[in-house]
């Protein structure tokens, strides 16, 4: 009965647990808990293969994957194969041609957010990683990388 109840009260858009630090509320108590982790930035969900911790299970479930390499979302479109859901959908838009982000200073697009993110850094200059070790910097971490990889190397 207690299940049909809440079930009930999920339709009914009664949210009556509140969060007190935002205006943010829940029909679930268990809900409202797992919020109130965002605030507090404690991260209960410990990984068993690395030092990585996270506030909610589900996220720690979407990390394992990267550990057993489980790849279960599949494309229908071609072979390849996914550990995350989001991923296959971004995978998609190279099928569709669909480029949803775009720049508001050129007419440049792109599929992912990261990706125009980077690009906007051509507009304005913006070089946020510097290396220790010399005066070059990088719009894009990976450069930073391959940088030290490449002149720093002991």
């Amino acid at each position: 009965a207690d299940n049909l109840k809440m079930h009930q009260t999920a339709h009914s858009g009664e949210r009556s647990h509140k969060c007190a630090q935002c205006d943010k509320s829940f029909v679930q108590a268990g809900n409202l808990k797992t919020h109130l982790l965002t605030h507090s930035g404690e991260k209960v969900h410990n990984c068993a293969h690395c030092n990585t911790s996270f506030g909610k299970a589900s996220n720690l479930k979407k990390h394992l994957l990267t550990h057993s390499g489980e790849k279960v979302h599949n494309c229908a479109q071609c072979n390849q194969s996914f550990a995350r859901a989001t991923h296959l959908r971004r995978h998609q838009l190279t099928h569709s041609g669909d480029k949803p982000h775009n720049c508001t200073q050129c007419n440049y697009s792109t599929t992912t957010a990261q990706a125009l993110n980077f690009h906007i850094r051509t507009h304005t200059g913006e070089k946020p990683y510097q290396c220790n070790h010399c005066e070059y910097s990088s719009t894009q971490t990976g450069n930073m990388k391959t940088h030290k990889m490449r002149k720093h190397i002991n």
